[in-house]
């Protein structure tokens, strides 16, 4: 049976590649992201998928999303915490929100995502997490440092 593969920031960018590289697997996708109308769209490139509408940094649409995945594809076997945002600020002139919204985006989802996804990986004894993290968590950059703080985990 072909794996349920569930990709955050699935709808673009990196998450959206894992998609088309896991595609001749066979792999079901459940593909989320903060604009619904572009992560189902990005669904309809393949046999098996849909396009769920998630932010990873509120627990009710973390729960919401792996509710609707379940109930497409069942339990999830694969992992992939791929959102992230990346907004840019020197340091003195970065304002708290923006840094606690890069750190629950970056970071508090991938916590929420993983929690959710346990359940069915430890019933299965069989699944895999995939964090996906950015070189600035080993190298620091102008105007980033809320991403590069949460690109170390």
């Amino acid at each position: 049976m072909a794996h349920h593969v569930f990709i955050t920031g699935g709808g673009t960018g990196i998450g959206l590649a894992t998609a088309r590289a896991l595609a001749p697997t066979g792999a079901r996708f459940t593909l989320v992201g903060r604009d619904g109308a572009r992560t189902a769209s990005a669904a309809e490139e393949f046999e098996n998928a849909q396009g769920v509408s998630c932010d990873v940094a509120d627990e009710a649409s973390v729960a919401a999303a792996f509710t609707a995945a379940r109930d497409r594809y069942g339990p999830i076997d694969i992992l992939i915490n791929n959102a992230g945002i990346t907004p840019s600020a020197p340091l003195d002139r970065m304002d708290l929100s923006m840094w606690n919204q890069t750190l629950a985006i970056n970071l508090t989802g991938a916590f929420l995502c993983s929690r959710a996804a346990l359940e069915d990986m430890y019933h299965k004894k069989w699944g895999r997490i995939v964090n996906v993290a950015s070189i600035a968590g080993l190298q620091g950059a102008a105007y980033i440092s809320a991403y590069c703080a949460s690109s170390t985990a």
